[in-house]
């Protein structure tokens, strides 16, 4: 997987909130799996708050998948993570 550079997270965070948002789910969540492959060099860059924080919002995300709720997806990463990691 090719490490990608904040300015590239935060594309891929939109991409990944307007294919929710449309209801694109399969999209959206091959996305959603390509961005957490590509957060590990970024994580390691955050203060300790900071990764708590993204780490919480990670795990709301997975609830919201349970619940097949991809609009709280959407808005959780794009609105919640996106300002802190790019």
């Amino acid at each position: 997987m090719e490490q990608l550079n904040s300015s590239n997270l935060g594309s891929l965070i939109d991409q990944i909130a307007c294919s929710f948002r449309v209801g694109y789910e399969a999209q959206g969540n091959e996305l959603l799996k390509e961005f957490t492959h590509a957060i590990d060099s970024t994580l390691s860059t955050l203060s300790t708050d900071h990764l708590n924080y993204v780490n919480a919002c990670l795990t709301l995300i997975l609830n919201a998948q349970s619940r097949r709720d991809i609009i709280f997806i959407a808005d959780i990463i794009e609105y919640e993570i996106k300002p802190i990691i790019s």
